[in-house]
């Protein structure tokens, strides 16, 4: 019923413009393949043949927020993750939704 009445009431204003779900994934391996991927065999294989060699390139960091709004995902990848990449991040955030100098958002993080 309060939702309804919310909907229904254009009065109310939003708390902001953006909402924004955020979330991190440090640790992620960072490899390739060391041969091309085979073409599949009519009758033998369905499938793609792969090689199970690979390299290893060290790990990196996801730092990704979706717009909850508009559904626009925007993302860093980090070869390290530290408080310094986050505030690297927010700044992005920050250049995206206000392009003109200085950048006036407010942003209210909370970590689910």
């Amino acid at each position: 019923q309060q939702i309804e009445y919310i909907l229904e009431n254009e009065e109310i204003k939003p708390l902001c413009d953006v909402y924004l779900s955020y979330d991190e994934k440090p640790g992620i391996q960072a490899i390739s393949n060391t041969a091309e991927d085979l073409p599949p065999v009519a009758g033998e294989h369905s499938t793609i043949g792969r090689d199970s060699e690979y390299n290893r390139h060290g790990t990196l960091s996801l730092l990704a927020g979706i717009d909850l709004v508009t559904g626009e995902v925007i993302g860093s990848i980090e070869e390290r993750h530290r408080s310094r990449e986050f505030v690297d991040f927010l700044k992005k955030l920050d250049a995206h939704y206000n392009p003109e100098p200085p950048f006036p958002s407010r942003f209210r993080t909370t970590k689910v």
